[in-house]
């Protein structure tokens, strides 16, 4: 959510809040005072802009003075994103409460948990090629898209064996995580005619795992 309002009346009033805490609190955080007049100067731009072809004179403004009004705040706002970004979105000495009162954003510390799947994804083996499979991963809620579910990324697992043996059996090795929908796996040329086994299950950024799909197979060329 921007945290600009966009009501131009609503814009105003807000922007003299801004600069008064700004101003009082300049020097305790450490703000450069030729950052703080260059915004300044952005401000008294807009402020004269304002009165003459603002909304709020809709009814005696010219189109020119509408014209100047709307570069002078645009000007202005983008001075504020670059001040906002350099001297209060990330600087240590401006407290979460203080941000509240200037009326912008306070910075999210903690990310967003995100549970694991229901689900598993959906694999196959896209091609074969000499010491190569290359699998596609979908989601299945969303067969048609390239993007993983949201907050998750894929851990495939793979085997290789010399004769079709039962799933309890596999040797399964490490886990590799997948973040793209086409995946390709390598093999050695001592691999060529055996069987290689592939499942896959979807992981959260807290590291919890959903459902395993169902084992694939496929022969290394």
């Amino acid at each position: 959510m921007d945290y600009i309002p966009h009501e131009q009346a609503i814009f105003f009033n807000w922007q003299d809040n801004y600069m008064n805490v700004v101003v009082a609190e300049s020097v305790g955080w450490g703000i450069l005072p030729a950052d703080l007049t260059a915004l300044q100067g952005l401000q008294t731009i807009y402020v004269a802009a304002y009165q003459t072809g603002s909304k709020e004179q809709k009814l005696t403004r010219t189109a020119g003075q509408a014209q100047a009004f709307r570069t002078a705040e645009e000007n202005y706002i983008d001075g504020i994103r670059n001040f906002n970004s350099q001297w209060i979105s990330k600087n240590p000495l401006v407290t979460d409460a203080q941000r509240v009162d200037l009326g912008v954003t306070v910075p999210d510390t903690e990310p967003t948990r995100i549970d694991a799947a229901g689900f598993a994804p959906q694999l196959v083996v896209d091609k074969i090629s000499g010491g190569m499979h290359t699998l596609r991963f979908s989601n299945p809620e969303d067969p048609d898209s390239k993007k993983m579910p949201y907050g998750q990324k894929i851990i495939l697992r793979t085997a290789v064996s010399t004769a079709d043996i039962p799933e309890e059996d596999i040797p399964w090795s490490g886990s590799v995580t997948v973040t793209r929908f086409l995946h390709d796996v390598s093999y050695t040329a001592g691999d060529k005619g055996k069987t290689a086994y592939y499942k896959a299950c979807y992981e959260s950024n807290r590291g919890e795992r959903g459902p395993w799909s169902d084992v694939i197979d496929a022969i290394v060329a």
